[in-house]
């Protein structure tokens, strides 16, 4: 099976979220990725939070990254945050603080085709990987940079995680519940899923433009400028109709909508009207057809206006209703349903299981666990998992005997000077 990146070399220099999972994609599709690290410095929320987490106090959170909220011996190759996004990768460890590692990492970006970093605005300044430079190297490397503001402007040097910028861009402001202020706006990461797509997708658009021109080009993607178009209708309202947007919790300002608790432990269903006569027909499955003419509900602007009623309708009906059921009696007559799904519901939608959607890998260190597989299909390129989520500098053999082609005596150097291992160092916690 040939893959449509095949042949492609990519450098990986990503952290957190965005970043890998952009590259994650990329290897799916047959790009080899070399994902660049050190063990002098540990890339906290990327590998997990700390290299050396403790033990006793893992075992008490609420929620843990590790399998069976056990670190290890080597916490970073267990975090399931990094594996989750880390598979079909290589990674080689280098230092590149030093003039031996910089020289390394020059003899990798004259072999390869991309580089991808979503490091803080300044970072590869200091360490002299800018793209005029890594050009002169090699005049036909896509060089893609993503931060939260963007390369230029007055807010560049801005720090964060994906949910700062997506406040930064107005996200937060219409999240939540309306009688909630700033406080109970819900934690959010969307735009790290967006903007790791939007990564890959242009960096495969530099190679068409590779191919066309010859040349290498350079791409600053903004993680928050990003995200904007994801609120494209609420931007264009203001723009329009200077209307600033607020949190409108479960409802849609131009249809009868709603989250409905159901039978059971915590469970819910998602219910979308768009129409007098879809109300009808849900009040025909609830059994309540005498509501289907009720005055109140006779048009689209008055099931609004009673939109508190129709909701303590529908709430008294789903209480005794289970919520699988409820959405395949509503999806037959053509009502948009859908119920909520927690993790062990979603691992076991037969929906999913039929697509093969989750897919078991062992790793050596993490164990065998079920992991979802791609967002997309291709008819004649089945996914498959080559190469199990990367260990830090797993493949240092490989890529500095038989990539960069080092002498014994070269790679035995790297190693005596603490350049080459798999384990951060002992001081860093």
């Amino acid at each position: 099976m040939s893959l449509p990146l095949k042949g492609i070399r990519i450098l990986d220099m990503t952290v957190v979220w965005a970043g890998p999972y952009s590259t994650m994609f990329l290897a799916d599709m047959g790009a080899e990725v070399i994902r660049v690290e050190s063990i002098n410095v540990f890339p906290s929320s990327t590998r997990g939070q700390q290299a050396r987490p403790n033990k006793e106090a893992e075992a008490q959170r609420l929620t843990s990254m590790y399998p069976d909220r056990d670190p290890g011996e080597r916490a970073w190759n267990r975090s399931a945050m990094f594996n989750a996004h880390s598979r079909n990768k290589h990674s080689i460890t280098i230092n590149l603080a030093s003039s031996e590692g910089k020289d390394i990492f020059k003899r990798l970006v004259e072999s390869s085709d991309i580089f991808i970093e979503n490091n803080a605005l300044g970072s590869m300044e200091r360490l002299g990987f800018t793209y005029p430079t890594l050009s002169q190297w090699n005049p036909q490397l896509i060089m893609l940079s993503s931060t939260g503001m963007g390369q230029t402007g007055p807010w560049a040097h801005f720090r964060g995680f994906g949910l700062h910028f997506e406040a930064l861009y107005g996200h937060a402001s219409v999240t939540g519940y309306p009688d909630m202020d700033v406080e109970g706006v819900p934690s959010s990461v969307a735009a790290d899923a967006a903007a790791g797509a939007a990564i890959a997708f242009n960096v495969v658009m530099g190679l068409h433009n590779r191919t066309k021109t010859g040349k290498g080009t350079f791409i600053d993607l903004s993680q928050g400028e990003n995200f904007v178009p994801h609120l494209g209708e609420l931007f264009m309202d203001y723009s329009m109709n200077k209307n600033a947007a607020k949190s409108l919790g479960n409802r849609d300002p131009y249809i009868v909508q709603g989250c409905y608790q159901c039978r059971g432990n915590d469970e819910w269903i998602a219910i979308s009207l768009h129409s007098p006569e879809e109300w009808k027909l849900l009040t025909k499955v609830t059994g309540s057809t005498e509501l289907g003419n009720d005055p109140r509900f006779s048009n689209l602007q008055l099931m609004y206006e009673h939109h508190d009623d129709i909701d303590e309708i529908i709430s008294e009906w789903t209480l005794t209703q289970d919520n699988i059921e409820v959405f395949h009696k509503l999806q037959k007559v053509g009502i948009a349903a859908g119920p909520v799904l927690n993790e062990p519901l979603a691992y076991n939608d037969p929906h999913l299981l039929e697509r093969n959607f989750f897919t078991e890998i062992t790793h050596a260190e993490a164990g065998t666990h079920k992991y979802p597989t791609t967002a997309f299909r291709m008819s004649d390129t089945p996914f498959e998992v080559r190469k199990p989520p990367v260990r830090l500098g797993e493949d240092n053999d490989y890529i500095y005997r038989q990539v960069l082609k080092l002498t014994e005596e070269e790679y035995n150097h790297l190693k005596d000077i603490g350049q080459i291992g798999m384990d951060y160092q002992e001081d860093i916690p």
